[in-house]
């Protein structure tokens, strides 16, 4: 199966995200704003975003307590904002370059993916500002080595979260099937409205990670005749993500969120904003569609673990604990 026929099939069996139930606050959708798939490699792990440029400029992070903007976003609790103290980083991370400044104000992240909070600052008048996309960007943070072989297929979405004269908030929300390392992170624009140019600002980052790894490797009936492993479970506060190896697995593959109060979510094959779809071709079996699926799912709100009761992949089910 060659790539393009494997994303027509990927673009075949996506539907829209169905909830099973009523779902938590922290399921409520948010529309698929902007996102692009995207392919990478470890270690240094680049991805793009369809919706931000660069004049190199090295910062430190501290931490002083949630941005107004990223917590009114992910509306977290005060018991919440303390579980994740350590996961938040805020960058004294600026770069000011032919009339145009860019602030990294915020970043927030699990193992596996990641929230910057930025904003830019334009000169008066700029053309382009209030389209749908008024910026191109990149981010890219320092990963482990994948543990699954290939290059994974992924997507990276950005938000505006407010226009204020000639400001754009925004977030942008990255994830990779790489695990996330303290080091260096780096953020740059190509352009902002019609303004083309190249602004990069990147800053020195450090995190305690806050995700629950299950890893039950057992036998799992998807459905589709195959002998598939579920290899996998990653749970946070941010995150929700299952890795499933074996043949023909992205079609197939539907995972359960199911929470304590009875409600439940059944996760689709399909990259928007909250969902991420990748896939790794193992090239030892010889076959283009077998390898290792991965389906994450990243949060409206901040969520609390405890409200979850388990995952499940087909026949698999992952009690979180």
């Amino acid at each position: 199966m060659k790539n393009d026929e494997f994303s027509e099939m990927l673009r075949s069996h996506a539907k829209k995200l169905t909830e099973t139930m009523a779902v938590p606050d922290c399921f409520e959708s948010r529309k698929e704003d902007n996102m692009k798939n995207n392919t990478f490699k470890a270690k240094r792990i680049v991805i793009p975003a369809i919706i931000a440029a660069a004049l190199g400029v090295t910062a430190l992070a501290v931490t002083l307590g949630w941005h107004a903007k990223l917590e009114e976003f992910l509306k977290p609790t005060e018991t919440q904002k303390q579980g994740l103290e350590t996961a938040v980083n805020t960058p004294k991370a600026t770069v000011t370059k032919d009339g145009v400044t860019v602030n990294v104000l915020q970043t927030l992240n699990d193992s596996s993916s990641i929230y910057t909070l930025y904003e830019v600052i334009f000169p008066e008048g700029t053309d382009g500002v209030d389209s749908e996309y008024p910026v191109d960007a990149f981010m890219s943070c320092d990963f482990e080595e994948p543990t699954s072989p290939g290059i994974g297929m992924g997507t990276s979405s950005s938000k505006v979260l407010s226009r204020e004269g000639n400001k754009l908030t925004l977030v942008m929300y990255n994830y990779s099937n790489s695990t996330i390392k303290d080091g260096k992170a780096s953020l740059d624009l190509m352009r902002v409205g019609n303004l083309e140019g190249e602004w990069s600002v990147s800053w020195d980052y450090k995190y305690k990670d806050v995700t629950k790894v299950y890893e039950p490797n057992v036998p799992v009936d998807l459905g589709n005749g195959n002998n598939d492993t579920l290899k996998k479970v990653s749970v946070s506060p941010i995150s929700v993500s299952v890795e499933v190896y074996g043949d023909d697995v992205v079609t197939a593959l539907h995972p359960v969120i199911k929470f304590k109060d009875g409600t439940s979510i059944t996760l689709e094959t399909i990259n928007d904003f909250n969902t991420t779809v990748l896939f790794t071709n193992d090239v030892t079996a010889g076959k283009n569609n077998f390898g290792t699926t991965f389906i994450s799912y990243h949060f409206d709100r901040i969520c609390d673990l405890q409200s979850i009761e388990s995952v499940s992949a087909g026949s698999a089910v992952v009690e979180i604990k």
